[in-house]
């Protein structure tokens, strides 16, 4: 019925599920992209406003990581990790993913390097999740040492609705 090629082949498809995933890395990973290329070279800021800062006044862990990807994109690296330390890791997680994913369904078959097999295990996740997280607090406590954090909550929508403002 099938030549051992063919069985090959088979095993080594992309079944449906798989490519699915493939185009929802596809746009997760290429919408930050595709969106800092654009704004860098459109001279259009993002439209984009963080729910969590306009709500309470306080950046959340992702807050600069929008205008990190255009620095990178316009080629000012420094500027790109004042905006987010990570910015750059991050901006190239995602060149690799949306390059990785493309790769995968234009050859229809999974390609798993050694290294990404090792960094989605949980240890490297966790780790990596406590260093952004860290670099949260270290910024937040900046702001509060700066005296910045109080009068930006205060001046919230949320800030005013506990206060009795609203």
């Amino acid at each position: 019925m099938f030549s051992e090629n063919s069985m090959t082949r088979l095993q080594f498809s992309l079944s449906s599920r798989e490519r699915r995933q493939r185009w929802f890395w596809i746009g997760l990973s290429g919408i930050p992209v595709v969106g800092s290329l654009l704004s860098a070279h459109s001279g259009y800021s993002s439209p984009l406003l963080c729910p969590i800062r306009a709500m309470t006044g306080i950046p959340c862990p992702g807050c600069g990581l929008t205008r990190s990807f255009t620095a990178i994109a316009m080629g000012d690296l420094s500027r790109a990790v004042d905006y987010h330390l990570f910015g750059p890791a991050l901006g190239l997680i995602c060149c690799y993913l949306l390059l990785q994913s493309l790769y995968e369904i234009w050859c229809n078959r999974a390609v798993y390097p050694v290294f990404l097999r090792r960094l989605c295990r949980p240890g490297p996740m966790l780790v990596g999740a406590g260093l952004v997280f860290g670099y949260h607090l270290i910024r937040l406590q900046s702001l509060a040492a700066r005296g910045e954090l109080g009068p930006a909550f205060q001046a919230s929508p949320l800030g005013h609705f506990l206060s009795g403002g609203i």
